[in-house]
C-alpha cells in the first residue's frame, strides 16, 4: 500500500512540474511565434496581413497582435526569469481610462480636436469610416469622444472611425469627456483599441451591397 502511494506521490510531483515547465516554456514559444508573426507581416502589403492570418492560423487578429506585443516588449520579461505567459500578458495590459480620470464633460468644436499623436493611420479603415457616416446619417453623431486637454486644444484619446466619421460628415459641435493621460497611456491606449487590421469578413460585411441597393441593382 505504501508503494501505491509512493508511486502516485511521484507521478503527481512529475505531472505537477511538466505543467510548470509548459507554463513557463510557453512564454518563449508565445515570442518566438510573435517574432515570425512580425517576419511574415513585414513582407505583406498593406492590408494584407489580416487575410492571411484569417487563411491560415489556427488563432485570431486579438491572439496574433498579443504575440507580437510580447516579442516587441520582450525586453521587459529578460529581469523576471521563470515568467509564466498569463503573468506576462498582465504585465503589458494596458490601463484603460477610468471614471476618477474624468476630468469634466463639455461641447467642443471638432476643429479644436487632434488626433492622437501615436496613432498609426495605417490603421484608419476607410471601410469602418463610411459605415459609421451612414449609421450617423441615420441616428446622429450620437457617440462621445474622450480626449485629453493639451494647451488650448484637445486629442482624441481612441475611436479614431468615429472621430473621422464625425470630421467628414460636416459636424462642428461634439461631446467629449475630457479625460487625464500622460502619453505611455495615450500610446497604449490607441494600440489596445484603434491599432487592429480590419478582417476579411468585416471587410466584406461593410462592402457588401444592402438590400435596397441590390433591388435597384436587380431593377436595373
Amino acid at each position: 500500500m505504501y508503494d501505491i502511494e509512493k508511486s502516485r506521490m511521484v507521478e503527481i510531483i512529475r505531472l505537477h512540474n511538466e505543467i510548470n515547465h509548459l507554463l513557463v516554456t510557453g512564454l518563449q514559444k508565445a515570442m518566438q511565434i510573435g517574432k515570425l508573426l512580425i517576419e511574415v507581416k513585414k513582407g505583406k502589403p498593406h492590408g494584407e496581413f489580416g487575410t492571411w492570418i484569417d487563411a491560415h492560423m489556427p488563432f485570431s487578429h486579438v491572439t496574433a497582435s498579443k504575440r507580437m506585443k510580447l516579442y516587441r516588449k520582450r525586453k521587459l520579461f529578460t529581469s523576471t526569469p521563470g515568467l509564466l505567459l498569463t503573468e506576462a500578458y498582465e504585465i503589458l495590459r494596458p490601463a484603460k481610462p477610468v471614471a476618477s480620470h474624468v476630468l469634466r464633460q463639455q461641447t467642443v468644436s471638432i476643429r479644436d480636436i487632434d488626433p492622437n499623436p501615436y496613432f498609426d493611420m495605417g490603421y484608419l479603415h476607410p471601410e469602418v469610416v463610411a459605415w459609421k457616416i451612414k449609421s450617423f446619417e441615420h441616428i446622429g453623431p450620437h457617440f462621445i469622444l474622450a480626449v485629453r486637454s493639451v494647451g488650448d486644444r484637445y486629442q482624441n484619446i481612441c475611436d479614431h472611425d468615429h472621430y473621422f466619421a464625425m470630421q467628414k460628415l460636416g459636424v462642428t459641435k461634439v461631446s467629449v469627456s475630457v479625460v487625464s493621460l500622460d502619453d505611455d497611456h495615450m500610446k497604449s491606449t490607441v494600440e489596445q483599441f484603434d491599432h487592429h487590421p480590419l478582417s476579411a469578413w468585416l471587410h466584406d460585411f461593410l462592402t457588401r451591397p444592402d438590400d435596397d441597393d441590390q433591388e435597384d441593382t436587380d431593377e436595373r
